[in-house]
C-alpha cells in the first residue's frame, strides 16, 4: 500500500506515479499487480492475466487512488487540494478570474486552424478527464476529433449551409472551448428549437463555468432567431444536472437502449425499400433516440451504412444500420453484420408501445437477415411496458434530452 500523502502532496507527481504504474504493467512487471488488483474487474485475476490485460490510464489512476486510501481519483485530488490549503473560496476566486478573460464569438472560416489546434490539444487529455470517474463509469468524448483540416472545413460548411452557428470561446486569443448550434424544425413533440449539438472545452474552463457561459450565448442567439426553446443532450453536455437545472434546463425526453435477439419477424411484414442518404425521406419522422435533431445527419454521410424505408399501410419508418469498428468508423453492411442502428419513426410511435414494438421487431428482423445475432434499438423511457414480439436481452437507460423554454 502507498504511504499516506505527505503534508504538502504534489498532484503532478501523483499523476506521474499513475503513468509509471501503467508503464510497469505494460512492461510486464509483476510488482504492478498488487495495486492493479484494486480495480474491480482485475481483482480476481492472476499476475499473468493482469499483465496481459488492456489497462487504461483511467484505471491506473483509480487503482492508485484506492491504494492511497481514497474511493476515486477525483476524491484523491480533493484530498491533495485540501492538504495544500486550496480552499473552496480560493478556488472560486481563481475560477472567476479565469472566466473574466474569456471572449465568446462566432467562428469564421479563418478560425479553422485554431479550432483544429484546440481539438489536437483536447483529445490527448481525455484519459485524465475520464480517470475522474470509476472504471465503467461515464466517458467523455470530444466533438471531433477531426481527421484533417478538410474534414473540419466540411463540418464548418455543413453548419453554414443549414444556418447554424459555431461559437468559439477564447482565452487571450487561444481557443479553449466551442459550441455547435443547430436550428431544428421537427414534428411535435420536439418542434422548433436551437440545439446545442456539441459543446467542448478544456476541463479547467468547464470547472470555471464555461459551459454555462456558452449556453447563455446560445440562448441569446435562439431568442434573436425567434426560436421557442434551447435544447441540449446529456451526451453533449458535461452531464451535471444541478448545473444545467440552475440554467433552467429540464428533462424533456429520455430513451433506453434495448438489446434484442435478431429473430424472424412475425405477422404482416412491411414493404422494404433500400434507399441512400440522398433519397431517404424523413418528412413526418423523428429520430427515435433523439441524441440530435432528426435532420442533423445520417451515419452514411461520412461512413458506410445500410438505409431502408419500412412502409406499413398506416405508417412508415427509416432504419439505418452499420457495423461499428474500433476507432469510431464504420464498415459496410453487407457483407459485415450490423451491430449499430439509427431509427426514424412517426412522432406518434413515441407514445404507442404497440406501434413502436412493431417497428422494432421489423428492425431486428432486417438486422438478422443481414447477419446480426443481436442489435441495440431505441425505446422511449416513458414506456414502462416492455417491447412486444421481441426477445429482449437487456434494457437500460441511455440518454436524456434537456430543454429550456424561452
Amino acid at each position: 500500500m502507498c504511504p499516506p500523502l505527505s503534508s504538502r502532496p504534489d498532484l503532478a507527481q501523483i499523476k506521474r506515479q499513475a503513468k509509471e504504474l501503467l508503464k510497469a504493467q505494460q512492461a510486464g512487471d509483476p510488482n504492478a499487480c498488487a495495486r492493479l488488483r484494486l480495480i474491480p474487474r482485475l481483482s480476481g485475476m492472476t499476475d499473468g492475466e493482469i499483465l496481459s490485460a488492456d489497462v487504461s490510464l483511467q484505471e491506473a489512476q483509480h487503482a492508485l487512488a484506492k491504494d492511497y486510501g481514497y474511493r476515486t481519483w477525483s476524491e484523491l485530488k480533493r484530498g491533495v487540494q485540501a492538504a495544500n490549503g486550496e480552499t473552496a473560496d480560493a478556488l472560486s476566486a481563481s475560477r472567476a478570474r479565469l472566466m473574466e478573460r474569456i471572449n465568446i464569438r462566432r467562428m469564421t472560416r479563418d478560425d479553422i486552424p485554431a479550432l483544429r489546434q484546440f481539438d489536437d490539444e483536447l483529445t490527448p487529455t481525455l484519459d485524465s478527464v475520464n480517470a475522474q470517474y470509476p472504471p465503467n463509469g461515464p466517458v467523455t468524448i470530444p466533438g471531433g476529433p477531426w481527421a484533417d483540416d478538410a474534414e473540419l472545413a466540411g463540418h464548418f460548411e455543413k453548419y453554414e449551409r443549414h444556418g447554424g452557428t459555431i461559437l468559439l470561446a477564447e482565452d487571450q486569443g487561444r481557443v479553449v472551448g466551442f459550441a455547435d448550434l443547430w436550428p431544428a424544425d421537427e414534428p411535435e413533440p420536439f418542434g422548433k428549437s436551437l440545439d446545442v449539438e456539441c459543446v467542448d472545452y478544456f476541463r479547467e474552463y468547464y470547472l470555471a463555468g464555461l459551459e454555462l457561459r456558452l449556453l447563455a450565448e446560445a440562448e441569446k442567439i435562439a431568442k434573436a432567431a425567434g426560436l421557442p426553446a434551447l435544447d441540449i443532450g446529456t451526451n453533449t453536455s458535461g452531464g451535471d444536472y444541478v448545473s444545467l437545472r440552475s440554467f433552467g434546463l429540464r428533462v424533456f425526453y429520455e430513451y433506453d437502449d434495448v438489446v434484442c435477439s435478431c429473430g424472424p419477424a412475425s405477422g404482416i411484414r412491411p414493404q422494404k425499400n433500400v434507399v441512400d442518404v440522398e433519397t431517404a425521406d424523413l418528412s413526418g419522422l423523428v429520430r427515435a433516440n433523439h441524441w440530435s435533431p432528426t435532420d442533423f445527419m445520417f451515419r452514411g454521410e461520412g461512413d458506410a451504412s445500410y438505409l431502408a424505408e419500412l412502409r406499413w399501410p398506416d405508417h412508415r419508418a427509416v432504419l439505418e444500420l452499420w457495423h461499428y469498428v474500433e476507432g469510431g468508423k464504420s464498415a459496410a453492411v453487407p457483407p459485415n453484420p450490423p451491430n449499430s442502428c439509427e431509427l426514424f419513426v412517426p412522432a406518434k410511435a413515441l407514445e404507442s408501445a404497440t406501434m413502436m414494438s412493431e417497428i422494432l421487431a421489423e428492425c431486428a428482423a432486417v438486422a438478422g437477415e443481414l447477419g446480426a445475432d443481436q442489435i441495440k434499438l431505441p425505446w422511449p423511457s416513458s414506456m414502462d411496458a416492455a417491447p412486444r414480439n421481441l426477445d429482449v436481452i437487456d434494457r437500460r437507460f441511455a440518454f436524456a434530452w434537456l430543454r429550456k423554454r424561452l
